[in-house]
């Protein structure tokens, strides 16, 4: 008889990405606009814990289709943003693997300054909830939440 009580694995990696997108303006300071980031990962290792025995994570990308929008003044830009993150990102027990592909919602906080007028930095927040995926770990049935936290800092150029 296995339980159902949702597990964490957690990781501290650092990883690099690009992203491409497209801003908008009506002039009121409303800002707007499609944007696209592939994050590669390097979300690999174990973790031991009574529930769960040993565990192993990995995940090699995350693609996350995504609209920002806020309200930019002079040279600053803060924003919210919604969208998706498909990942493939698992936890499985040690020695097995777990390669699907999930999809799930994204939410971000972050701000954007310009340097000059074509270059800009940025920092923002991000939580990828990617859903739970149910695994067995020493003969129980266990759900492991799949979310990915970004806090990234970027740099932007315009053309």
């Amino acid at each position: 008889v296995g339980t159902n009580t949702t597990h964490r694995y957690g990781s501290d990696d650092t990883s690099l990405g690009l992203y491409i997108g497209r801003n908008y303006s009506n002039g009121t300071g409303f800002v707007w606009g499609p944007e696209i980031g592939f994050t590669g990962l390097s979300s690999a290792g174990t973790q031991t814990d009574a529930a769960l025995g040993t565990t192993g994570g990995d995940g090699s990308f995350l693609l996350t289709p995504r609209v920002r929008a806020g309200w930019a003044n002079d040279r600053t830009y803060f924003y919210g943003s919604a969208g998706f993150g498909l990942s493939d990102l698992g936890v499985s027990p040690a020695g097995d693997t777990d390669t699907n592909i999930t999809i799930g919602l994204s939410l971000g906080v972050g701000a954007e300054m310009a340097f000059s007028d074509q270059w800009s930095g940025r920092i923002e927040v991000t939580h990828h909830d990617l859903g739970d995926a149910t695994r067995t770990f020493n003969g129980s049935s266990q759900a492991v939440a799949k979310d990915i936290d970004v806090i990234s800092l970027g740099l932007s150029r315009k053309f």
